[in-house]
């Protein structure tokens, strides 16, 4: 069941909100509430935050009873995963605008205004904030750089803004793949871009992500492996989309008839990186190098070799699942 709480400014929970943030989170209690004491500091004042539990079991659900100073409703659901967890938000939204944001985020105090006032002065636009690092909102201020549009493929959820019209019309968030990292953000703006919207981001809505996968190596390979691996299937729906996305141009089989000479040498060394032993030394290596303190370019560039790795284990996982499952199907086929 939902629990709602009013607001400390004395406006009633029943009054009409212009914006609904929509935070999907699973076990991430003292995120979320970092994310709602920035929420709480918005310079815009006519909005609502929708919270959406998919299944926590950690201290979550002690935020539904947290005084906000804003209209705050806490949803609670079985584990479904991100996707429905704000399809299910939008559900229930009031706001003409609906603002989706990761509970991993810390926004600028003047984020939601900025997004209000642009969703609202130009139709047809999906906005996405401008993402800085952990701790930087201090050295921060509104940008004055202008906005610009951004290609379908890099949509992103962690500060995501359009009007509840377009959200509909679009036809909500789906999975494309069956599974987390499920590529939603991707497939929405896929969507969204065959529908004839256009994609833009605004450069002053600021917020810091507190990504815990980017400030763990480990943890970022693990997950990009997953994601790779699910990519597969995001490929078999939307066949067109495999092309517009080249981290995998080097991580696909070689097609010796069709691929120029410059990407078979390319995949040939992405093959022979990704191995055990080769990767196992560069993991080695970079340990040494943050060690040591060699220049962040190095560490940077060693990094990407490793995730670019773990990415070509998991889609080449996928291929084969992809394989055997064709396999099947025409085995059982009469």
């Amino acid at each position: 069941m939902p629990i709602m709480t009013g607001d400390v400014n004395g406006r009633a929970a029943a009054d009409q909100p212009e914006l609904s943030v929509i935070i999907p989170t699973f076990n991430r209690r003292a995120a979320v509430a970092r994310l709602l004491t920035s929420l709480g500091q918005q310079t815009h004042s006519h909005f609502e935050v929708i919270l959406v539990d998919d299944g926590s079991t950690d201290e979550t659900p002690s935020l539904a009873a947290s005084p906000q100073p804003f209209r705050f409703t806490y949803l609670r659901q079985a584990n479904q995963g991100p996707t429905a967890a704000r399809n299910r938000g939008a559900a229930v939204a009031q706001g003409e605008v609906l603002i989706f944001v990761d509970d991993d985020m810390v926004l600028h105090p003047h984020a939601l205004a900025v997004l209000a006032a642009r969703c609202q002065q130009r139709s047809g636009i999906l906005w996405m904030g401008t993402l800085i690092g952990p701790g930087e909102l201090s050295t921060s201020s509104a940008s004055a750089a202008a906005d610009h549009p951004v290609d379908f493929t890099l949509c992103k959820t962690g500060l995501l803004a359009m009007l509840r019209a377009d959200f509909y019309d679009i036809g909500q968030f789906q999975d494309p793949t069956g599974g987390w990292p499920n590529w939603d953000d991707v497939d929405f703006g896929y969507r969204a871009h065959l529908a004839g919207y256009a994609i833009w981001q605004c450069r002053a809505a600021l917020a810091e992500h507190w990504d815990y996968a980017g400030q763990d190596l480990a943890a970022a390979c693990a997950r990009w492996q997953r994601a790779s691996q699910a990519a597969v299937r995001l490929f078999e729906r939307y066949p067109a989309l495999q092309s517009r996305l080249p981290m995998f141009a080097d991580k696909t089989p070689i097609a010796w008839r069709q691929d120029p000479p410059r990407l078979v040498a390319r995949k040939w060394v992405r093959r022979l990186m990704s191995g055990g032993m080769a990767l196992h030394g560069l993991e080695t290596m970079q340990r040494r190098a943050a060690a040591a303190r060699w220049p962040s370019s190095v560490q940077v560039a060693l990094q990407r070799w490793i995730v670019g790795g773990y990415i070509y284990r998991g889609f080449q996982k996928g291929l084969q699942q992809a394989r055997t499952a064709i396999v099947e199907r025409a085995t059982v086929q009469p």
